[in-house]
């Protein structure tokens, strides 16, 4: 009999280890104020480092995430929240518009000179006639600047021109790809090249996104288009200039799109160059 209890204990004794061996951590939930991160950003490295177990979540409302996680993980999770809890970095964007303006000049004209004598025998005089044909083609240039300051992964806008005189191609090319349903009659409007620039790491490194953009009013109300398909991105080094050269990947559409109308309504095909520089927040900029 005594021999039949300590085997009913042992074994009761076995299972008891063997289920603590196996105890799953019940999850924690936390909130987590994230500070100067983007929401979405920060949703993807803690869910990447919690691991697929981990649940979390962004609430917009609050500016906080949402993390359901052991008490281990959540640990880990507060570590990696302060590590993205940084002020972001400013962006200084130097633009440079320079434009070639081409006019053809023609014109026709006839002078002459001479003299008439008029006598007793009549009149008598000679005159030359001068003709003078004038084909002419002037060119010049002229070179607008721009300067923005920008938080990285933040958008602005640069501005092109108050006056697009492809205005209707542009709105046909929306058209064809649905970024516009139907036909506008625009008040006002004028063309702009958004830009989105971001830091890579802490640089020197900065990834630069170029998104044109129709902006005005219609039916007196504000309306903008922007192309999304003819988005540019490039990596540029922080004070290297580079230049847009025409945007060849969609000529079609930006040797209509980058067009400036000066003053006088004449017509500008524009070079555009731009320079970033990262801006240090507790020293002047680079």
């Amino acid at each position: 009999m005594r021999t039949f209890w300590l085997s009913q204990v042992l074994a009761v004794l076995s299972l008891t280890a063997a289920a603590a061996t196996h105890t799953v951590e019940p999850p924690d939930f936390k909130t987590y104020d994230i500070g100067y991160s983007d929401g979405s950003n920060a949703v993807e490295v803690v869910r990447a480092v919690l691991g697929e177990n981990a649940k979390v979540y962004y609430d917009p409302a609050t500016h906080q995430l949402m993390v359901l996680a052991s008490s281990n993980r959540q640990v880990l999770a507060e570590k990696i929240i302060k590590q993205l809890n940084v002020p972001p970095r400013n962006v200084r964007v130097e633009v440079a518009f320079r434009g070639r303006d081409q006019n053809t000049r023609k014109a026709a004209s006839v002078s002459g000179q001479g003299a008439v004598v008029l006598d007793n025998g009549g009149s008598r005089g000679s005159i030359r006639i001068q003709p003078r044909l004038e084909n002419r083609r002037d060119e010049t240039t002229s070179t607008t600047l721009q300067q923005l300051l920008v938080a990285s992964g933040r958008q602005a806008s640069i501005f092109i021109g108050e006056e697009i005189p492809y205005i209707e191609w542009l709105m046909e090319y929306g058209r064809r790809y649905h970024y516009v349903e139907q036909r506008l009659a625009w008040q006002r409007v004028g063309a702009y090249l958004v830009i989105e620039p971001t830091v890579i790491g802490t640089g020197p490194l900065i990834r630069v996104r170029l998104t044109p953009e129709l902006s005005g009013r219609v039916d007196n109300a504000p309306y903008r288009t922007r192309f999304a398909n003819v988005t540019t991105e490039v990596t540029v080094s922080d004070g290297v200039p580079f230049t847009l050269g025409g945007l060849s990947q969609k000529n079609d559409f930006y040797s209509r799109f980058l067009i400036g109308v000066d003053r006088s309504g004449a017509r500008q095909n524009l070079d555009i160059e731009l320079t970033a520089h990262i801006v240090d927040p507790t020293g002047p900029p680079k």
